[in-house]
């Protein structure tokens, strides 16, 4: 049985395990459960709910709910603040194959954040009765990380660099490049006041800027 704590001041449910801890966070809770029971055609939750234990023991008992519809089980199941388009585009990556470029950022402002790392690849999706996007490697890889669908801001076909998708506000933040006193890593690209990368050659970081933007599809140089 979980132990389960609501933190007011985070707005999360601490979900105590034999395994340690876990959170979920007020308003995805809601968002959640909103969507199941809008899929389900259950009553929807109120927002006079949001941060109470009844909330959570709906999500619960909406998910077993939908675990147990064999009619679901073919759907992908996306974070219900993804857009729809963003949705769209994804599950036709997955059914057709295609490889992705994927940009995450800040959904408020559209600005990016500069992730270099499980940015590249084909969609899957998981096991169970949530079948989450994954971002696998190759076409016949089994396994794969969750994407964070909502924070996504652009979308690229990988292999012609076309765009498919941007956020309205989609921007890069602001890069300088720097020399910095690193030993051995000298070439530097600063954003907002910070360093935000660091290579032990000038072509290294030109390649590395040219992925940033969305030129070329890999960081290293061959």
């Amino acid at each position: 049985m979980q132990d389960i704590q609501i933190n007011q001041e985070q707005k999360l449910y601490v979900l105590g395990t034999p395994a340690g801890f876990s959170a979920l966070g007020f308003d995805y809770c809601f968002d959640t459960t909103s969507q199941l029971a809008l899929i389900l055609n259950e009553r929807a939750p109120e927002r006079e709910q949001i941060g109470t234990m009844d909330l959570y023991r709906r999500y619960q008992d909406l998910i077993g709910t939908y675990s147990r519809r064999n009619d679901l089980n073919h759907r992908t199941w996306f974070d219900p603040r993804t857009p729809c388009e963003v949705a769209r585009l994804l599950e036709e990556a997955r059914t057709q194959g295609q490889r992705l470029r994927l940009f995450f950022g800040d959904t408020e402002t559209g600005s990016c954040w500069l992730e270099e790392n499980d940015v590249l690849g084909f969609i899957g999706r998981s096991m169970g009765p949530m079948r989450v996007p994954l971002l696998l490697r190759s076409r016949c890889s089994d396994s794969g990380g969750a994407i964070l669908t909502a924070c996504i801001v652009r979308i690229l076909d990988a292999g012609t660099r076309r765009e498919k998708w941007r956020h309205h506000q989609f921007r890069l933040p602001e890069m300088a490049l720097a020399i910095g006193n690193q030993p051995g890593m000298p070439f530097e690209v600063h954003s907002e006041g910070q360093c935000v990368a660091r290579f032990a050659l000038e072509p290294q970081r030109n390649q590395w800027l040219a992925f940033m933007r969305g030129a070329v599809m890999t960081t290293s140089i061959r």
